[in-house]
């Protein structure tokens, strides 16, 4: 019988490529606001409940012109449209659920009142618009923070989130430009930031 031969195990030198990642450090402009990317996320309007979520709730077009007052010189132009636009829809909301959206009529055969329902009055159409308005004008804002501080995204993602979640959008914005302070309700501007203030 022959003994069994011992396995030599023979070792290739194999070169494995790799890729070094870097990481990009997040950058702060002169102001020392955050660029390249948003300092909060859509969702995290609650980080600062009083006044950031409270404000984009119950106020929203007094956190829209706190936002774009600190980057620009129009923020009371946004505030009286958006809060125009804001009082047209709900002031729709409030009479349409109040009146009803229908009229009745009399039926002889079964000497009944039928109550017909219409759904799209004139306050529909009305509401329709100043919502597509309003989401338009908060889409313009957003984009006009987003470029200002050269943070990806598209007209698209703008367009998807003002119309889905306003509030989440003003709330975002206004904690990326340090709009507020955190744990005051104040209905006042805060200067705008000195990079943005236009030229004299």
């Amino acid at each position: 019988m022959s003994k069994p031969q011992p396995q030599v195990e023979t070792a290739v030198p194999v070169a494995v490529p790799y890729v070094v990642f870097e990481v990009a450090t997040p950058q702060a402009d002169p102001n020392g606001i955050l660029e390249g990317q948003w300092k909060a996320g859509i969702c995290d309007c609650c980080s600062d409940l009083v006044p950031n979520c409270c404000m984009a709730y119950w106020c929203p077009c007094v956190s829209l012109g706190q936002t774009m007052a600190r980057v620009e010189a129009s923020g009371t132009t946004y505030m009286v449209i958006y809060g125009l636009l804001y009082l047209v829809y709900l002031g729709m909301s409030f009479s349409s659920a109040a009146e009803g959206n229908g009229w009745f009529s009399r039926n002889d055969y079964y000497n009944r009142y039928n109550y017909h329902e219409s759904h799209f009055t004139w306050k529909s159409y009305v509401q329709c618009t100043a919502f597509v308005i309003s989401t338009i004008v908060l889409m313009a804002a957003r984009s006009s923070v987003r470029s200002r501080f050269n943070i990806a995204g598209d007209g698209c993602t703008d367009c998807i989130c003002s119309c889905c979640c306003s509030c989440c959008v003003i709330a975002q914005m206004a904690t990326h430009v340090e709009a507020y302070t955190p744990g005051q309700c104040d209905f006042g501007f805060k200067d705008t930031l000195p990079a943005y203030q236009p030229a004299a």
